[in-house]
């Protein structure tokens, strides 16, 4: 997408956007933050290769500006800006990368509510993961949008319908084009007078992603609980199973396949007025993001915080993520991808508008290749002015 053809979207998203929170701003709660961000980077391996790793100095500069309007049934939310990016020594892969997104929110009646927003981001980093963990190695355009509703069919029981599109085009022409439509039904249902702090229910799941040489139809089902033992501690898991069909060309010849696997979730969260953490635990299936279909994720998830003064906030997080797609399981091609992250972060808060952070990443990425994993330490400097302006 050219340069003022991504400049037209974001405008209209904007546009669009704007007209919706000026419509309900009559008598409603505004609010207006714009911002700036400057971040400072030295990066080992700006590629994300396995061999030949090239390092360069960063700087971005990320302007943007979020609005919000409020009444007591509908929330209206709008946040625009770019990044731009300079690299020192690799002038090529400097950027101006838009970004904008949007959400929608109104109660119809007490018990109904409808939703819808969406976005678009543009990033040009070469070093770039996708969502569940796959390394992309090219700058992307990404677009989505969703809408959904939801109903409490009483006190205790509550249904939700929700629809999502997701489509990701890439710069490098290796990298496939990736469209993914999903609707999932849930069922919740407080279960307190039986099982104190306890909800229970069931989500269906049907999913499509199309690439250029594959389509993939999913079909899932989960039982789902989330427990509150105390106040300060939270628990969620949901065990269950999936269904999915592939169509997929090889070598001239068309096939088909059946597959079917196990899917499941656990968390356990913690917060009190200093400390914070979760762990987190994920089976699922899927898009592989710039490859040819859908891949079996397993993933790691840990992350702990803390604060050590009023102004001064610390925090370590680490995510493990295993990739793997047997060939001709989902289409002709092989997945076998793990990804290691870890980062520690200090942010200090000099005043209401301003605050500052250091952060250190080691990115670790091994695709069964010859050429061994590609390795990344990343170590920033980042400066946040913000200032609220409302009623």
């Amino acid at each position: 997408m050219s340069f003022r053809n991504r400049l037209s979207l974001l405008m209209v998203c904007m546009t669009a956007g704007w007209t919706a929170l000026a419509g309900v701003a009559k008598g409603a709660e505004l609010l207006l933050v714009p911002s700036i961000t400057l971040k400072e980077e030295h990066n080992d391996n700006i590629f994300l290769t396995a061999q030949n790793a090239t390092s360069d100095f960063i700087t971005t500069i990320v302007p943007g500006v979020r609005g919000r309007a409020r009444t007591e049934r509908f929330d209206g939310d709008l946040t625009v800006g770019f990044n731009y990016l300079d690299y020192l020594r690799h002038n090529l892969l400097d950027g101006l990368d838009f970004f904008g997104r949007n959400s929608l929110a109104y109660r119809v009646t007490p018990r109904l509510s409808v939703s819808a927003g969406g976005g678009y981001v543009r990033n040009s980093r070469p070093d770039q993961l996708s969502a569940t963990g796959i390394a992309l190695n090219a700058g992307s355009d990404r677009y989505n949008a969703q809408g959904g509703a939801n109903l409490a069919v009483d006190e205790l029981t509550n249904t939700s319908l929700t629809y999502g599109y997701d489509r990701q085009k890439f710069d490098n022409a290796l990298q496939l084009p990736t469209t993914t439509h999903s609707v999932t039904l849930a069922l919740d249902h407080d279960l307190d007078k039986v099982l104190p702090r306890t909800r229970s229910g069931v989500t269906f799941l049907y999913s499509n992603d199309d690439v250029v040489s594959s389509q993939v139809d999913n079909y899932a089902a989960s039982l789902v609980m989330s427990y509150t033992p105390r106040e300060l501690w939270k628990m969620s898991g949901s065990v269950g199973g999936r269904f999915t069909h592939s169509t997929f060309e090889s070598s001239g010849h068309t096939f088909r396949t059946d597959d079917t696997g196990l899917i499941g979730s656990l968390s356990l969260g913690y917060a009190d007025d200093r400390n914070d953490g979760t762990l987190s635990f994920t089976r699922d299936l899927a898009t592989a993001s710039g490859g040819s279909s859908v891949t079996e994720r397993t993933s790691l998830n840990l992350s702990l915080g803390r604060r050590l003064t009023e102004e001064l906030r610390g925090e370590v997080a680490s995510s493990f993520a295993y990739n793997r797609t047997r060939q001709n399981q989902f289409s002709a091609v092989e997945i076998n991808e793990k990804t290691l992250t870890a980062r520690g972060s200090l942010r200090y808060t000099m005043t209401r508008y301003l605050d500052a952070e250091a952060l250190y990443q080691y990115t670790h990425v091994d695709s069964g290749g010859e050429g061994g994993a590609a390795v990344q330490n990343l170590v920033m400097l980042r400066v946040n002015l913000s200032y609220e302006m409302g009623r």
